[in-house]
């Protein structure tokens, strides 16, 4: 099953709008009560609160067990940065464990090179028709 078939349960490509007005969103920072924020409240604690960071981790298995831990563990907001998204084993995992935090209640956010999204304009459209799921891509292309 495609990740367009995952979405919305068709391959069928839509007219998509890519100029519809979007509205301004911003990263929570009331996250400190949550689970997480309390994990990571040590190890922030001595950095400038003005700068967000990231881990660098070398080892798939452990990177993609990262993130979903995270989506599970997740109380109030998940934003998500990809510059590769493929129809495979690993981001349809990924995208669903997504999909289940925003099924909680948890706000996701998810920005996106368009450069590898050919053929899945209808299973983003499909995640962004959630309430509490955004998709947003940078360096869009315009496909006929």
């Amino acid at each position: 099953m495609g990740l367009t078939q995952l979405c919305c349960g068709d391959t069928i490509e839509p007219t998509i709008d890519h100029k519809y007005p979007k509205e301004k969103s911003k990263a929570l920072r009331d996250t400190i009560d949550t689970y997480l924020g309390k994990y990571a409240a040590p190890l922030v604690a001595d950095k400038p609160p003005d700068q967000s960071g990231f881990r660098f981790m070398i080892d798939g298995t452990d990177a993609l067990a990262a993130r979903l831990v995270t989506a599970r563990k997740a109380e109030k907001s998940i934003d998500a940065q990809y510059y590769l998204l493929k129809d495979d084993t690993v981001g349809r995992t990924f995208f669903h464990s997504l999909l289940q935090a925003a099924d909680r209640g948890v706000r996701v956010r998810v920005l996106l090179d368009d450069m590898f999204t050919k053929g899945y304009d209808s299973g983003l459209a499909a995640l962004c028709s959630h309430p509490n799921f955004e998709v947003r891509v940078f360096n869009p292309f315009q496909r006929k």
